[in-house]
């Protein structure tokens, strides 16, 4: 099997509609359809299916497209892991089921698992989860960078990290917010502008949230060092 560089960072390092044929005949014996797959630079999520049809109806659907995102900058092992993720999704909807079984129901995990025992079969360093680990997965250096508007919240009582992420032109208003809603004895709350690469995974929001993404503290603290806004 042709091996890549352990990293990619251009969409012409890897062809999307000959990867999805070599695991179309290698792991689902050339019986899924031919469809269209694109690259996209969804940070949601890896990869996902454009479906049309009545809802809950699985008789109706149909594959508009496969898209799968170039947002982080994976190993080949994880960008296949994504792939045959979808492709298995592709199987579940050719079986034209009466019921619908759920995105990751009973049978896509009985398809799931079939797979993967075929991978490990070939000792292939592949494995199809129900859903992607980002966990040390950095974005890609062709996304474009951007600042951020970061509120770096710590809550005392639970000993806990967050942040949210916002554009920096809506700043005044969301400090004065913060400042408003949040009690200083349980939270302690700055206010950072940063460029980090890693805030790229994080939506960036326009309007007030009282909602945080949980972080570690090394990250906490390397933000912290940031640009702070008082």
């Amino acid at each position: 099997m042709k091996r890549y560089k352990p990293l990619f960072e251009k969409d012409e390092n890897i062809n999307l509609q000959q990867e999805y044929e070599k695991w179309n005949k290698i792991l689902f014996k050339n019986e899924l359809p031919n469809i269209s797959i694109v690259w996209d630079n969804s940070k949601v999520s890896g990869g996902q299916l454009i479906v049309r049809g009545i809802p809950n109806n699985p008789q109706t659907f149909q594959i508009i497209k496969m898209q799968i995102s170039k947002f982080m900058d994976r190993t080949y092992e994880q960008f296949s892991s994504i792939l045959i993720h979808e492709m298995c999704h592709v199987w579940v909807i050719e079986q034209r089921l009466p019921v619908f079984d759920g995105e990751h129901g009973d049978i896509f995990q009985d398809i799931r698992k079939d797979v993967n025992q075929k991978l490990k079969r070939l000792k292939l360093n592949i494995q199809v989860e129900n859903t992607e680990d980002i966990t040390g997965q950095k974005v890609s250096s062709n996304i474009k960078n951007k600042e951020f508007l970061v509120v770096l919240i710590f809550d005392k009582e639970e000993n806990k990290y967050g942040i949210m992420t916002y554009s920096p032109k809506v700043q005044k208003e969301i400090i004065k917010k913060y400042k408003d809603v949040f009690d200083d004895s349980d939270y302690e709350i700055s206010f950072v502008v940063s460029d980090n690469r890693e805030l790229l995974k994080y939506p960036i929001k326009q309007k007030f949230n009282t909602e945080r993404f949980k972080i570690d503290k090394t990250f906490f603290d390397e933000l912290k060092k940031e640009k702070e806004i008082k």
